[in-house]
């Protein structure tokens, strides 16, 4: 039930995301020349150190949710957490779906630099649990491609 709940987050990110994503792309092709004409240009920015710290942090960060999960939590450890989870999951579906500026790359890995920090925390408090975790997914994975 978790899971579904988890993918239902996930796609809802995703969709808003794309959503947006297609407006700022739109937005985006209409710039102006010297002379005043209109325009259609593309700012082509490198987003990939942006997408793999995206990526990094998310992998982290579901380990962490998925032991703290586990965890009997209040309600606000477990809100703050799920807030943290959308605010990664948003920037990391940018990097990915959305065309932007140099600008908009560089508050957004502002943005989840800051989110790193406080995932780096997490996992150092659960690092056990979340290694022990890590072990069992190797296992699970070496199973299932044995049977392959």
């Amino acid at each position: 039930m978790k899971d579904k709940a988890v993918i239902a987050v996930l796609a809802a990110v995703l969709i808003v995301a794309a959503a947006v994503g297609g407006i700022f792309i739109k937005n985006q092709m209409k710039s102006s020349d010297s002379t005043g004409k209109q325009t259609t240009s593309m700012n082509i920015v490198d987003k990939t150190p942006l997408q793999r710290q995206s990526d990094e942090v998310l992998d982290k960060l579901s380990y962490c949710k998925r032991v703290l999960d586990k965890k009997k939590q209040g309600k606000k450890k477990k809100e703050e957490l799920d807030n943290l989870w959308n605010s990664v999951n948003e920037i990391h579906a940018k990097s990915y779906a959305a065309t932007m500026t140099q600008e908009e790359v560089d508050e957004e890995m502002t943005a989840l630099n800051s989110y790193s920090q406080t995932v780096d925390e997490l996992y150092q408090q659960n690092q056990k649990a979340i290694e022990k975790l890590k072990k069992q997914d190797e296992k699970e994975e070496s199973q299932k491609n044995a049977k392959k």
